[in-house]
């Protein structure tokens, strides 16, 4: 079946999902193309940004709005690594640029 641009549009609607962090449920989306350029960008200038500016993009409302605003990147930088590691991992997994462990055992 042949789709037109905007059934094509309706085709990027971003993946969510529901994550448990320190026993708090956060629902995050994939990153955006859009997205994915910020996060390459600030990979070349700032690595260890990088996880920071993933919850900011990613983690979001239940009403799908964004959680965070870029006035509020220092404070998610300065909370424990583990936190914003799970969350990046999460939207990593959610958009296949990582697999979760189990399934790597798998083999």
């Amino acid at each position: 079946m042949t789709i037109n641009a905007t059934q094509f549009l309706a085709l990027g609607t971003a993946k969510r999902t529901t994550i448990t962090v320190e026993g708090a449920e956060l629902t995050v989306r994939e990153l955006s193309v859009a997205d994915r350029s910020a996060v390459l960008a600030l990979r070349e200038t700032d690595p260890s940004g990088v996880p920071a500016l993933v919850v900011r993009l990613c983690a979001i409302n239940p009403d799908g709005t964004p959680m965070f605003t870029s006035a509020q990147d220092a404070a998610i930088a300065a909370l424990r690594p583990a936190i914003v590691d799970a969350v990046a991992s999460a939207v990593m997994r959610l958009g296949g640029m990582m697999t979760d462990e189990a399934d790597e055992k798998k083999g």
